[in-house]
């Protein structure tokens, strides 16, 4: 009998799944609460209630891959990245297109061992910032207000800070800082500059396809991003639930965490898709004189030589 039953199982499973449409879907880094919504639509079913069999492709803790580089080269169809990070990509000649924005505001900090009052009191610090890059905003504002830190490349730039081997450090809301905050307990406002709150409040998280799976699925990209608002509104209505999915997550893929920290970690990320204007979560895409403004401050600082068509990478 239990044979029959797991026979069963089985081949309900695979009529479920017959017509379904495959879409390999990879989050930016290792599972945690900044990807809650994808993994709560993956559990409740909304991908699949909207003809999708989404594979969740996770990183390991000690991968160097980069998902829009698995994009580009047609390993993976969907991704989730910083919005600067692929503006980037994409004017280096990665073919991604942003199909859902989950990010309304920026969470880069810089956190000091002593006050700064602005960007301004940066000039000669050392700074801890990641090897891997995601300090654009930081390079933006030092820029705009002519500072020039010595900046101290790292793969984790707490050991640097906590050992007090730099002055400061490069760090996001929703991860650097709340291991700081576990790490040495409170941390003082006027030890923190939030580059959000000083003229660079990019979006930051989206959702990315590459622009041949648009082109020849757009309804599955379009599906995809209207089943992971859901899971996203899904998992700011079931805080609690939702954090132990992400830990179950964590766990399968060998990354220890904790609730605590995951439930903190998924408070800022909510907090994160807040319109500051209306007050309330919004998914809308960055507007163009926006848009604009980050290919100026980005052609400011190098990063990119043309500025990337609106229409063309926003969809």
């Amino acid at each position: 009998m239990k044979k029959l039953s797991l026979a069963a199982a089985a081949l309900f499973a695979a009529i479920f799944l017959y017509g379904q449409e495959k879409v390999r879907f990879i989050p930016a880094w290792i599972p945690q609460a900044q990807f809650a919504g994808f993994y709560m639509a993956q559990e409740k079913g909304f991908y699949a209630e909207e003809g999708l069999d989404v594979e969740i492709l996770n990183l390991s803790i000690n991968s160097s891959a980069n998902p829009l580089e698995a994009l580009a080269a047609g390993e993976i169809d969907i991704c989730t990245a910083q919005l600067v990070q692929a503006l980037i990509a994409r004017s280096q000649g990665c073919p991604c297109v942003n199909i859902l924005q989950t990010s309304q505001n920026n969470s880069l900090l810089c956190i000091s061992h002593t006050p700064v009052k602005d960007v301004s009191d940066l000039d000669g610090l050392r700074i801890a910032r990641w090897k891997s890059g995601h300090g654009e905003h930081a390079d933006m504002a030092c820029r705009e207000y002519g500072v020039e830190p010595k900046w101290e490349y790292t793969l984790n730039g707490i050991n640097l800070f906590i050992s007090k081997a730099v002055d400061a450090m490069i760090a996001y809301r929703f991860s650097e800082y709340l291991q700081l905050l576990f790490a040495k307990g409170e941390i003082p406002a006027e030890n923190v500059i939030d580059f959000g709150k000083v003229g660079f409040n990019f979006p930051e998280d989206a959702v990315f396809a590459s622009e041949k799976f648009y082109k020849e699925h757009k309804d599955a990209a379009v599906k995809f991003a209207r089943a992971s608002i859901r899971g996203w509104q899904y998992a700011a209505a079931h805080r609690e639930e939702t954090v132990d999915v992400v830990i179950r997550y964590a766990r399968e893929s060998n990354n220890s965490t904790n609730h605590a920290m995951q439930k903190m970690m998924l408070d800022e990320i909510l907090d994160s898709q807040i319109d500051r204007e209306s007050g309330k979560p919004t998914f809308s895409h960055i507007d163009m004189e926006s848009f604009a403004l980050m290919n100026q401050e980005l052609s400011a600082i190098g990063l990119i030589d043309k500025p990337v068509n609106y229409n063309d990478f926003i969809k």
